[in-house]
């Protein structure tokens, strides 16, 4: 069983090493457009010496990798050698795209290219994500900084790093509009890989603080059509039972929650939190 699973994340690993490369080949590089990451340094390098955006990222991860498996143990620098190695030799055997007559078109509009490149990037590399490997690069940088300030970000790490490298593209090219279409396809990828990795069934989780729990429960009820989990709890300054009510919606339904709760009792306390993936039933059951 366990070797199944391996040759699944395997082919999974490829299957999104290989849509990652696409992005880059037919929408990226033709466009102009840099994206972040060890990717978007080779690719300046490409712009100045023509070297072959693959093989330069992988080069660039040969010490990203030795201080991986140094400082962060073998198995994950082993993962992100082999997400970073079915990637980047995508990149250079897919690299005949970028004279297709599709790559053509999108040369004269890098918005378009920015939008569907960054929907494919971000999905690639979801997929390379959802294998349990990584393609290297920024996010091995970001895990050693983490190692000295374990206070900083993981995420605004990765997102600084990204931001400095499209910028580096901008000015190399000297129009900011290089910068913003970067920007554009950066935000569309992280958008794509949270929509893989967490699904597309985001949502509040409200947590209502009432005296008037009956009150609350019939108007969801009534207006929503949700339901409500009840618990008990008491105050930490009065010592006094309260009631809290817990209730999972839909994003569209989160204004409808609170005018629900404040007409039924306007004294309520009422926490609300986003909720990356809901699983169960009216919030499209998984098995």
């Amino acid at each position: 069983m366990e070797i199944v699973r391996g040759w699944k994340k395997a082919l999974l690993a490829a299957a999104g090493g290989g849509i990652f490369a696409l992005a880059v080949d037919l929408f990226y590089l033709p466009a102009g457009i840099t994206t972040g990451g060890i990717t978007g340094i080779a690719m300046l390098l490409r712009r100045g010496f023509g070297l072959p955006v693959g093989a330069v990222s992988l080069g660039l991860n040969v010490p990203l990798f030795a201080l991986a498996f140094r400082f962060l143990g073998g198995r994950f620098a082993v993962r992100s050698l082999c997400g970073a190695g079915i990637s980047y030799i995508a990149c250079d055997a897919l690299a005949f795209l970028e004279k297709s007559s599709a790559a053509a078109v999108l040369r004269s509009d890098p918005l378009l290219a920015a939008l569907f490149g960054g929907m494919l990037m971000g999905g690639g590399l979801g997929l390379v994500f959802a294998a349990g490997a990584t393609t290297g690069g920024i996010d091995i940088a970001a895990a050693l900084v983490r190692r000295k300030r374990p206070g900083l970000s993981m995420g605004r790490l990765m997102l600084a790093g990204d931001l400095c490298i499209i910028a580096a593209g901008a000015a190399a090219d000297g129009d900011i509009r290089g910068f913003m279409y970067g920007c554009v396809a950066l935000y569309i990828s992280s958008r794509a890989i949270d929509a893989l990795l967490y699904g597309l069934d985001r949502g509040s989780a409200a947590l209502v603080v009432t005296g008037r729990p009956e009150a609350v429960k019939a108007e969801i009820f009534r207006r929503l059509s949700r339901g409500v989990t009840e618990l008990s709890a008491v105050g930490g300054y009065t010592g006094e039972g309260r009631t809290v009510l817990l209730c999972a919606v839909s994003l569209s339904q989160t204004a409808e929650l609170t005018c629900a709760v404040r007409e039924s009792d306007p004294g309520a306390f009422v926490i609300l939190t986003e909720a990356r993936e809901m699983v169960g039933r009216g919030f499209g059951d998984k098995k």
